[in-house]
């Protein structure tokens, strides 16, 4: 991708981030995907934005400590199907981060019933 669909897609997006209030990250959990889902989330919260991520799993114990700046900048962790359809009312975007495979997005088909079906 490059040069005018390039620069639509980022038009788009600082469209999307501006619009939005509560955003919803979700991707494969390696570590390309958990850095992408973090630091996206966090620069949100700087704008006084909502971000939760979803971690079915957690993290190993050696990255314990992202949690806890998760946790400390109050993005919150999604780890069940229940805590995501809870969301569906509060959430105003998705973001897949780092896959274009939706099977290894943890909880994709309820994501996908909850969130991307609705009318």
């Amino acid at each position: 991708m490059k040069g005018d669909v390039w620069a639509g897609n980022i038009d788009q997006a600082i469209a999307l981030i501006e619009e939005k209030e509560n955003f919803l990250f979700c991707g494969d959990i390696d570590p390309d995907s958990v850095g992408s889902m973090m630091s996206l989330a966090l620069f949100l919260r700087l704008m006084d934005k909502q971000a939760s991520i979803v971690l079915e799993n957690g993290l190993n114990e050696n990255l314990d400590y992202l949690i806890s700046i998760l946790e400390y900048n109050s993005i919150r962790i999604l780890k069940t199907e229940d805590e995501i359809k809870n969301m569906k009312k509060s959430v105003d975007a998705i973001v897949i981060c780092d896959t274009a495979n939706t099977k290894l997005v943890p909880f994709y088909s309820v994501l996908s019933d909850s969130f991307l079906n609705q009318n």
